[in-house]
């Protein structure tokens, strides 16, 4: 795959821009059905207590739901998030405009210190219509590629704009 990848890259640069509620609601249907995901059992192998387990999958799923999501996407981008927005600052005549718009290809280290961090960070990237190319931390354990696997379940159009790669 690393031989192909400028050429799957352009491929996907030059689709139509992923739609941020294809990603919102791919979510959804991942945290909908979180208790049930094979990356629950695998908490424990990984030295987590059962019960930070729980805690910690509570949290993805209050984190991932589709209203969490859609309300943290208002509180950073403003109530019509998909619609640019003219921001006047007070104490001159500038303006800006500010818009969700993709840059392209993300490349995102990560760091292996909170568990779940690379889909997290991955998913901003998703959100805001990127291609993203992510290394896995060291000693990940499996959690991101089990969620991943779960969203492209839910979406399979999402697996275009994600490669993972586990190298030390």
């Amino acid at each position: 795959m690393l031989e192909r990848i400028g050429e799957m890259l352009a491929e996907t640069l030059q689709k139509p821009p992923l739609d941020v509620n294809l990603v919102i609601n791919a979510c959804d249907a991942v945290v909908r059905n979180i208790d049930n995901l094979d990356v629950v059992k695998k908490l424990p192998e990984l030295g987590v207590s059962p019960v930070l387990a729980d805690m910690y999958m509570k949290q993805i799923g209050q984190m991932l739901s589709a209203e969490a999501i859609r309300e943290r996407m208002r509180i950073e981008l403003g109530d019509d998030y998909d619609k640019p927005r003219i921001l006047t600052y007070p104490h001159s005549k500038a303006t800006a405009v500010q818009t969700l718009a993709p840059l392209g290809v993300l490349f995102h280290i990560t760091a292996g210190n909170v568990d779940g961090l690379p889909f997290i960070s991955l998913l901003d990237g998703l959100l805001t219509g990127n291609i993203n190319i992510i290394k896995l931390p060291k000693e990940e354990g499996g959690i991101t590629v089990s969620l991943l696997e779960e969203l492209f379940k839910a979406e399979p159009s999402l697996s275009d704009y994600v490669y993972v790669f586990d190298y030390s």
